[in-house]
């Protein structure tokens, strides 16, 4: 058995140099201290394994990082006045019940990020259809857009969602939920996606564009690590 009263096991040969005797018997190794304070090299140690510390607890998370920036559709859409194609199309949205984009003529238009390998015009995958008013039952929404370049697939899952500022020809569209890839160098990270569809022109139409939210407690890591770092060259200064 070993009592350590102070400092750490680690730091004992350095302590023992310049401060309490060791004194052995029956294997139990006692450290006493004998008045001395806290020494320039000791603060270093301490003050250099916060910072690799930090820096560990961001490696260990580190095998997969958060996607990053955002992306931008554009697309056409058709207005039903039933919850599905059985009712007739309409152009005045107050008079919607169900909203189904035309995935052939929905694309990519803007890029950022981890977003920014997919050529601006990518036709989507998938558009999931909708709701008006929001329909708690359609939550979540697997995939409610899907979009693939280059052997990746990225999706947006949603948990929440809802339309606003209802009006005769345009509505706007917000919606909560997690962002995806198939990269398996980025984790499911949590997003947003902000829409606008109107009918003001000859057809139906829509943007959006979804983006990714920082997570907190990478955030939080990041800055233990950076902290870590940033005191211990404070100290060599």
């Amino acid at each position: 058995m070993v009592n350590i009263s102070f400092p750490r096991i680690m730091d004992l040969r350095l302590w023992h140099s310049v401060c309490a005797p060791v004194q052995w018997g029956n294997h139990f190794l006692t450290v006493k201290q004998r008045g001395c304070t806290m020494t320039g090299t000791r603060k270093r140690f301490g003050i250099a394994t916060v910072a690799a510390s930090g820096i560990l607890l961001i490696s260990s998370q580190a095998l997969t990082a958060p996607i990053e920036g955002s992306i931008g559709f554009g697309g056409e859409f058709n207005a039903y006045t039933q919850d599905d194609e059985s009712g007739s199309t309409t152009t005045d949205m107050t008079q919607a019940s169900s909203i189904q984009s035309i995935d052939e003529n929905t694309a990519v238009i803007a890029t950022s990020g981890d977003f920014t390998g997919i050529p601006d015009f990518t036709v989507v995958d998938s558009w999931a259809d909708f709701d008006i008013p929001a329909d708690s039952s359609e939550i979540p929404f697997q995939a409610f857009w899907s979009v693939s370049s280059g052997g990746t697939t990225f999706t947006m899952n949603i948990e929440s969602f809802d339309v606003s500022n209802l009006e005769t020809d345009s509505f706007d569209f917000e919606a909560v939920g997690q962002l995806t890839s198939t990269d398996p160098s980025l984790d499911t990270t949590p997003g947003i996606i902000d829409a606008t569809f109107n009918t003001t022109g000859v057809e139906a139409t829509f943007s959006a564009t979804s983006t990714s939210i920082p997570s907190p407690s990478t955030l939080a890591l990041l800055g233990i690590g950076l902290i870590g770092l940033g005191a211990a060259a404070r100290v060599r200064a």
